[in-house]
Formats: structure tokens, sequence, C-alpha cells
């Protein structure tokens, strides 16, 4: 589900679609100036979709699992209409805009036996990207465990 679903159809197969924007930097140094990533690259067996809102991904019953990145108010209100559809919810932290909220989705959650999770986008941290690397490598032995 895409704002503009041009900007969602741009990045499903290298070479279709509306063209992509140009980068925002063109310093290579900058993260803001990297190649352009498509779905295709990472998973070229899989034909992505592309819903023009929520409803509708959630009537294709194409959908198992879920992040939710939109803006906080809408964070519950996806979440609610997810859970209530048989999907399981990861969503970005902050859960939702009060207790009331984030009661509701984890109370849905628990009725309907699904999995709720609340992440930090921290995924591209160049920290923590190194540190999987060496993870990775075998730099630092057999890891049992990692907290942050």
């Amino acid at each position: 589900v895409a704002r503009d679903p041009a900007d969602a159809e741009r990045f499903r197969k290298r070479g279709e679609g509306p063209p992509p924007r140009p980068p925002v930097s063109t310093n290579p140094a900058d993260s803001l100036a990297a190649p352009h990533r498509y779905i295709s690259d990472f998973q070229s067996d899989i034909d992505a979709e592309v819903y023009p809102d929520v409803a509708s991904m959630l009537e294709s019953g194409a959908v198992d699992a879920v992040t939710i990145t939109a803006s906080l108010p809408q964070h519950h209100q996806i979440g609610l209409a997810c859970l209530d559809a048989g999907v399981h919810v990861m969503v970005e932290k902050p859960l939702a805009v009060s207790v009331r909220a984030g009661r509701a989705m984890v109370e849905m959650a628990e009725r309907n036996g699904l999995t709720l999770g609340v992440m930090e986008m921290v995924r591209y941290d160049p920290a923590l990207r190194q540190a999987r690397w060496a993870i990775e490598r075998g730099e630092i032995g057999d890891v049992q465990m990692v907290a942050s």
C-alpha cells in the first residue's frame, strides 16, 4: 500500500513501471545517493502486488503478515483492521497514540491468536550492519546472544 500507487509500482521490477525519481543527493558518500533497489532484485520469483488501500489488501486474502510503518495516528487503525482480518502485525514504535489504543491491539491479537510485535527501524544503522557482517563472516566467534 502506498500513498501514490505509482511510487510502489516503480520499484516492483527493474525496467518496469514509472521511471524512478533522481537521487536526492549526488554525493557518493551520502546514503541518499544509493542506487535504487527493486523487489525483483531480492525475490525474482515473486510478483509483488500493489494495493490502493489497506482494505483492498486485506480483502485479497493474499497477506499473512504486515509491517506497519505508517504515521503514528494510523498505527492502531491499520493494526486493528489487520488483526481483525487474521493477519499478524509488526508495527513501528510507538505502538499507538494512546495506552487505550495499544491495549485494544494487544487484546485483539490475543483473542485471535495472532502475533503483534513492536520494532524500532534501525535495520540500516551502520553499526548494526557492521555487526551483522562480522557475525555472518564468523569474525567474532559463535554468537550466543545479542542485546541492544
